[in-house]
């Protein structure tokens, strides 16, 4: 993929620093997940715990690397459309190719 949209993808490529707000299910979601690991936690010796970390973040990594193959699909196929659109714009301007009433 072209290096610009990688990085744009993987958040190396900065294009605004407004943090977007959570909606109000997102946000319930995110606190759920917070009271059941601070429970799941409490629950586990030390080997535990770690192995319980190890397993999050190989989930976070693996949902990253998803997220971001989405992203650039999702991209990719919107610039996809875009072109095709700008191929039929003909079809919309009055003159010798275009719209004839």
């Amino acid at each position: 993929m072209g290096k610009i949209l990688d990085a744009f993808s993987d958040e190396q490529l900065l294009v605004n620093a407004v943090t977007e707000k959570r909606s109000p299910a997102h946000q319930k979601y995110c606190e759920q997940v917070c009271a059941f690991h601070k429970k799941l936690e409490e629950k586990l010796n030390d080997e535990q715990r770690k192995l319980l970390i190890q397993l999050l973040d190989a989930m976070e990594n693996e949902h990253n690397c998803d997220a971001q193959n989405r992203f650039i699909r999702g991209y990719s196929l919107g610039v996809l459309m875009a072109t095709e659109v700008m191929e039929e714009r003909d079809k919309f301007l009055i003159g010798e190719e275009g719209y004839t009433p």
